[in-house]
C-alpha cells in the first residue's frame, strides 16, 4: 500500500520556485520520527548499504528526507513501517500529519514545500508526533465501555 508519494505534491500547487525533493521534506520528518520511535520496516536495517545510513539519520549526519528518496524510492509504503508504524500511519498519517506540518511551520516559510530539511525542523515536528501517537494509542488501547466487566 502507498501511503505518500512527492507526484501526490507535484501535481497539487507545487510552487515552481524549489526543487522537487522538497515534495519528500515532510516525509523524511516523519520517517526520523518512527525511526527513532522503533517504527520503520525491519527491512531497513537488514539491508548493508540503508542500515548504515540509518545510523546516520540517527546520528543527525544523514538527511532523512534524503534517505527516503534513495532507500524508499521518494515515497511510503506499508513496507517502510512496523506493524504498529503501519497502523499510525494508516490512521494518523494520511489522515492528519500533513495538517499538522502545515501548522507547525504556518508563518515561518512562503509555503509548506519551502520548509528546510534540517535537524532543527525535525526537532520542531517530533512534540507533534509524540503528541498525536500518544492520543492515538491511548484510543486504540482503551476498551469499549461494555468490554470493562
Amino acid at each position: 500500500m502507498k501511503y505518500d508519494h512527492p507526484e501526490f505534491h507535484w501535481s497539487n500547487e507545487f510552487p515552481s520556485d524549489v526543487p522537487e525533493e522538497n515534495a519528500i521534506t515532510h516525509m523524511g520528518f516523519f520517517f526520523a520520527w518512527a525511526l527513532q520511535r522503533g517504527l520503520v520496516g525491519e527491512f531497513h536495517r537488514a539491508e548493508d548499504d540503508s542500515a548504515e545510513a540509518l545510523a546516520g539519520v540517527e546520528a543527525g549526519q544523514f538527511s532523512p528526507r534524503q534517505y527516503v528518496i534513495e532507500f524508499c524510492d521518494s515515497q511510503f509504503t506499508n513496507e517502510d513501517f512496523s506493524d504498529t508504524g503501519n497502523a499510525f500511519v494508516s490512521s494518523y498519517y494520511v489522515q492528519q500529519y500533513f495538517k499538522d506540518y502545515s501548522n507547525t511551520f504556518e508563518g515561518d516559510y512562503e509555503t509548506i514545500y519551502h520548509v528546510e530539511d534540517s535537524s532543527e525542523n525535525v526537532n520542531k515536528i517530533l512534540p507533534v508526533l509524540d503528541r498525536r501517537f500518544n492520543e492515538w494509542s491511548e484510543k486504540r488501547d482503551r476498551k469499549p465501555w461494555w468490554k470493562l466487566w
